[in-house]
């Protein structure tokens, strides 16, 4: 028998890289996974999902589907090419020596004179775990499928108020590790409200925390803004979370008074004290002037 070693993992090419493995959008229920390579979470190993990709179904349970549990509504689930170690054995015929007296045998006065002959069992071991997706509501420990033992976080996805993945596309931003995460329909993060000081805004609606990747302390988030001013040049200003800037980094004003303005920044976003950390902008707007926040899109760091 011919034994197969599948998704045989390649050692030291690279420190913690990932090639390839974009994600893309398939329907409500699935996406697909371009072929490509990553180093596992310890740095050790690599994972490689081979050249005709892979698709996953967030609705089935196990390898290529949720590691557990089922789908819930307004959720980020966070998305791994998972593989094994098993399948870095190469092919393994184990024989046997019979100890034991074979027939035919012939014993003068308790002494073998002659053995008689036996052929022993061969076991052929075919190491099958083959390397695929995962989904998963932990950003760094998911529940493996048994035989897997390593994994890399390559994105997330948004389920909506019916659990049904939203639309996304990915995309590079600066390395092949960082990656713009648009959605097709921005998500609202802040309806019309007017902030006379600084206050801090949680995006964990729509920006996973874990797109921030030590050393660094936060990531860039593009925004839609609607702004409602109550009078003529009236603003609203962003900074990150954290920041001392009194008159923030990045602002939008109104033209004519209570005429919507609408403008699409990118805002830097920090983590946050809360527990667990969320990613977080402060904003500010002139007196009773409201503004609207929705996320475009987001860099993922992996």
């Amino acid at each position: 028998m011919t034994n197969i070693v599948v998704g045989y993992p390649m050692n030291k090419a690279g420190n913690l890289y990932i090639n390839g493995l974009a994600l893309s959008y398939l329907s409500t229920a699935n996406i697909f996974v371009t072929a490509g390579a990553a180093r596992d979470n310890t740095d050790q190993c690599d994972i490689v999902i081979p050249a005709a990709g892979q698709t996953a179904i967030i609705t089935n349970g196990g390898l290529n589907g949720l590691d557990t549990g089922t789908v819930a509504d307004s959720t980020l689930y966070y998305v791994f090419v998972v593989g094994s170690s098993l399948a870095a054995n190469p092919d393994i015929n184990i024989q046997t020596q019979v100890s034991t007296l074979a027939s035919g045998s012939s014993v003068l006065n308790g002494t073998v004179i002659s053995e008689g002959t036996v052929t022993p069992p061969t076991w052929s071991v075919n190491n099958n775990y083959q390397p695929g997706v995962l989904f998963s509501l932990s950003p760094t420990a998911p529940t493996l499928p048994e035989g897997y033992d390593m994994f890399r976080r390559i994105g997330a996805v948004l389920t909506d108020g019916s659990a049904n993945i939203l639309e996304f596309w990915q995309g590079p931003a600066w390395n092949d590790a960082s990656r713009w995460m648009w959605y097709d329909a921005p998500v609202s993060v802040l309806s019309a409200t007017p902030e006379a000081a600084f206050t801090s805004l949680a995006l964990t609606a729509a920006v996973p925390p874990a797109a921030v990747q030590y050393p660094t302390v936060g990531t860039m988030v593009k925004l839609q803004v609607d702004l409602d001013p109550a009078a003529a040049a009236d603003f609203v200003a962003f900074r990150p979370t954290g920041s001392t800037n009194a008159g923030g980094q990045v602002k939008v004003s109104g033209a004519v008074a209570t005429v919507h303005e609408f403008a699409v920044v990118d805002v830097f976003a920090t983590l946050n004290t809360a527990t667990p950390p969320e990613l977080s902008i402060d904003y500010i707007t002139d007196a009773s002037s409201t503004v609207a926040l929705h996320v475009i899109a987001y860099v993922d760091n992996l």
